[in-house]
């Protein structure tokens, strides 16, 4: 028996939601090994690959929060397969973006007590490939949401 979440079957949401978290958890996870057990590598004057810390938000806010911040990424990581009932499956890509980049730095939070992060531009705080992943879902969704109701 298929199960559907609106008009699309449980292999379209594995298609368009999973495989894409699934990619950028891989990504992430694999990057940030990569970055803890390499030395820092300078690719330009503005760009290096090093591997730092943060225990709060973005651009390091709210560092003083951590308990808050992991209780937040557990709830995003718990809240938002719910979501899929109510988007239009031009909105499961995007949330499978974030979803992913969710887990990926909520697993840092558990394991280490802070994400770790790894491009370092000199004029921009250090990020890595959830940060990217999460910062693109948002984007795609804003998009969508002004190409529909803007």
């Amino acid at each position: 028996m298929r199960t559907s979440v609106g008009k699309l079957s449980w292999p379209m949401i594995r298609q368009r939601f999973i495989f894409p978290a699934l990619i950028v958890l891989v990504l992430d996870q694999l990057t940030k090994y990569w970055a803890a057990t390499s030395p820092p590598i300078p690719l330009s004057t503005f760009l290096s690959l090093r591997l730092s810390f943060n225990p709060g938000a973005a651009f390091s806010s709210f560092t003083a929060y951590a308990a808050l911040l992991t209780f937040v990424g557990i709830a995003a990581v718990i809240g938002i397969p719910f979501l899929l009932h109510s988007m239009r499956g031009s909105g499961f890509v995007p949330l499978g973006l974030i979803w992913g980049g969710a887990i990926g730095n909520l697993m840092d939070r558990l394991l280490f007590g802070a994400v770790r992060d790894f491009i370092a531009f000199s004029f921009w705080p250090s990020f890595n490939i959830a940060d990217s992943a999460i910062t693109i879902g948002v984007a795609m969704l804003l998009w969508q949401e002004w190409r529909t109701h803007g």
